[in-house]
C-alpha cells in the first residue's frame, strides 16, 4: 500500500491512519513524498514519528511527478509507463492520497496508469467560485474520477461527490481525522477513533480482509 502526500497539511491529515496502518497485522504501508529530505516536512515527521519510505522523484525519471504530470499531458506517456513499472515493482495494491492538490493528482493518475485502486483521503471539498481555492475544485473533481474509494469527513463532501456523479457505495463518511475538520472545535478523542477505524476498515473491505464500518453520523457527537 502507497500513501502519499505532498504538504504538511495533507501530512497532519494523513498521519493518522499512516500509524493505524501501520499496527494492523497484515498490511504495510509505505510513504512516498516528494525528496524525502524536506526540511519543513523533516521536523514534521519527526515530530509524527514517522519515516518516509519513498521519494516520489523516482517515480518519474528523476523529475518531481507533478512535473511529469505536465509532461505526460503533453503526449509524452512513457513518464507514466515508467511510474507503473515502479509501483508494481513496489508490490503496491491500493494507492492512498489526500488532499486536492497537483501531487495528490499526479500520484493518482500514476497508480490509474498501473491499474491500481486509488484511494482518496479527505476529498469532496468544494471551494465557493471565487474564492483563492478554487482552483483545487478541478484537481478533486479529477482525481474523484480515478478513486476507487471515498474517504470524507461529513455528510457534505459526501453530498459533493454523489452530485457530481460518484457511486454513492463507493464513498465512507468517517468523521473528521483532524482539529482543522471541526471546524474550529477541538475533535473528541473518541470521535477521533472512531474515524481511523472507519477509514482502517474501508480500506481492509477494498482489499478483501475485512468489513466495513457504518458511517459516521452527526448524532454521534462524543
Amino acid at each position: 500500500m502507497l500513501i502519499a502526500y505532498g504538504t504538511c497539511l495533507e501530512a497532519v491529515r494523513l498521519a493518522p491512519l499512516v500509524m493505524e496502518l501501520r499496527r494492523t497485522k497484515g498490511l504495510r504501508p509505505m510513504v512516498a513524498v516528494p525528496g524525502l529530505h524536506s526540511p519543513v516536512l523533516d521536523e514534521l515527521h519527526a515530530m509524527l514519528r514517522i519515516e518516509p519510505d519513498i521519494d516520489l522523484d523516482a517515480m518519474g525519471c528523476g523529475k518531481p511527478l507533478a512535473e511529469t504530470t505536465l509532461l505526460a499531458l503533453g503526449g509524452r506517456s512513457a513518464s507514466f509507463e515508467r511510474s507503473s513499472m515502479y509501483l508494481h515493482g513496489l508490490n503496491v495494491d491500493v494507492v492512498v492520497v489526500g488532499g486536492e492538490t497537483t501531487t495528490a493528482f499526479a500520484v493518482a493518475l500514476a497508480g490509474f496508469y498501473a491499474r491500481l485502486p486509488i484511494v482518496h483521503v479527505g476529498g469532496g471539498r468544494r471551494a465557493e467560485l471565487g474564492d483563492a481555492s478554487f482552483a483545487e475544485n478541478q484537481l478533486g473533481r479529477s482525481i474523484a474520477q480515478t478513486a476507487s474509494l471515498h474517504l470524507v469527513p461529513t455528510c457534505a463532501e459526501r453530498a459533493n461527490l454523489v452530485d457530481e456523479g460518484i457511486d454513492p457505495a463507493d464513498v465512507v463518511v468517517t468523521g473528521p481525522l483532524d482539529i482543522d475538520d471541526e471546524v474550529g472545535e477541538p475533535a473528541s478523542e473518541a470521535r477521533y477513533v472512531r474515524a481511523v477505524a472507519r477509514s482502517r476498515a474501508a480500506l481492509e473491505e477494498l482489499l478483501g480482509i475485512g468489513r466495513r464500518l457504518p458511517d459516521f453520523s452527526p448524532t454521534q457527537a462524543a
